[in-house]
């Protein structure tokens, strides 16, 4: 082991020299990612309050339908009530009774499209308006708070299977509409479906009306006055409750407030994490530094003070009779030994250090702070004998250890 190894393994408790932090480029990327997450969450935001929103509309809007629903019945009998003293009190000799039926006359006529294909020319018809049978006019009572149905069935007759075509409709028909006159039309189709014209159609257009057999003459003021039926509105269907995602932000005062609390909450925790968490790291590093920079500053100029310019081997009282290797190892001159003073010799396979040269066949000279532990004193020639640092050179390798960690030159 040389000196500077042995300066090296001494342990002095002198402070480092500090590296400063380095100040991390924030840039604009964190102003980026908080923008990034913000409309993410935005999307998120509007996307669940557009599915709540649809099914408030729908469940408020079905709430109502069966309500409407529930209330029907009765809405239709005050309807029926209404309607019989309203018409009571333009006509009281108008013939309604309390069931709400009065005496109609009802025709139908028929004609065969000119679209119509041949398929035979037997063919028979029956039209019916509710149970009644019409040929051509027919005197009934008919109940104005029912609907009517029309049903028509017109078949060809043929020797193997007839051709049959049948239409029916029920039709709400108002006391309004029936006092003016009431026309329905329906269209027939009749198909072949053996023999040579199998596949032709024929077309058949038929129109019913039914007028009352005696009429009010209203005024523009007692249609107006006139009691609505309760219609019943169509069940709403849950796919046709949409709402566009644009419609969602502009129309909810919730939706926008969620989202600017979405873009502050995410801005303000980029902010913290990216921005202000490595400030106040900086800070603190930056602030340690400093200290630790003080420290090493404040021993280094002590040390620099201590030297005063003198030189090591001065401050550490070292004799001037005493050299140093350029591994900090001590010698002396005057004589032929390597090291002069501090010369031992030590042989290739023994344990025993020697201080003559000579004794025991010792040929090879080392420095006697280079002894490792594994060699003891000779008997002979070193008996008792110790191996000790002078204070001086203790002193010496402390200073150059110090010299070459506060990177001070001689």
């Amino acid at each position: 082991m040389n000196g500077k190894q042995l300066a090296r393994k001494r342990v002095i408790n002198l402070p480092e020299k500090p590296i400063p932090p380095k100040k991390e480029k924030i840039g604009i990327s964190p102003y980026i990612i908080a923008l990034l997450l913000s409309i993410v969450t935005s999307f998120i935001i509007v996307f669940y309050s557009k599915g709540i929103k649809e099914r408030s509309l729908y469940n408020a809007d079905l709430l109502e339908y069966k309500q409407i629903v529930a209330n029907h019945s009765s809405d239709v009998a005050r309807y029926n009530s209404e309607t019989l003293s309203y018409i009571h009190s333009i006509d009281p000799m108008y013939d309604i009774d309390r069931n709400g039926t009065i005496p109609v006359i009802a025709t139908v006529r028929y004609q065969q499209d000119q679209k119509s294909q041949y398929i035979g020319s037997e063919f028979s018809y029956n039209f019916q308006i509710n149970d009644y049978n019409i040929r051509k006019e027919k005197e009934f009572r008919l109940n104005i708070f029912r609907e009517v149905v029309f049903n028509t069935k017109i078949v060809e007759s043929d020797p193997s299977s007839d051709d049959v075509g049948i239409e029916k409709t029920s039709v709400p028909i108002s006391f309004l509409e029936l006092n003016d006159g009431y026309t329905h039309r329906q269209v027939v189709r009749i198909r072949e479906y053996y023999g040579k014209d199998a596949g032709n159609v024929a077309i058949y257009n038929v129109t019913y009306s039914i007028k009352p057999k005696q009429s009010l003459r209203l005024s523009a003021a007692q249609r107006a006055s006139f009691p609505k039926y309760p219609i019943l509105p169509n069940e709403p269907k849950k796919d046709s409750y949409s709402i566009s995602f644009w419609d969602t932000i502009r129309d909810y005062t919730d939706v926008k407030l969620f989202i600017g609390i979405a873009f502050i909450f995410w801005i303000s925790c980029s902010y913290n994490s990216l921005i202000r968490k490595p400030r106040i790291q900086y800070q603190r590093a930056l602030d340690k530094y400093n200290k630790a920079n003080e420290e090493y500053t404040s021993a280094r100029n002590d040390l620099i003070q201590q030297l005063s310019g003198k030189t090591i081997r001065e401050l550490a009282k070292v004799p001037d009779f005493v050299f140093f290797t350029d591994d900090d190892l001590p010698y002396t001159k005057g004589d032929d030994r390597k090291y002069g003073a501090f010369t031992l010799y030590v042989t290739p396979s023994g344990s025993c250090f020697h201080r003559e040269r000579l004794c025991r066949k010792s040929a090879f000279p080392i420095h006697m702070f280079k002894i490792s532990s594994r060699y003891i004193p000779c008997s002979i020639c070193a008996k008792n004998y110790k191996i000790q640092k002078p204070t001086w050179y203790i002193e010496y390798l402390d200073l150059k250890n110090k010299c070459r960690h506060f990177e001070i030159t001689e």
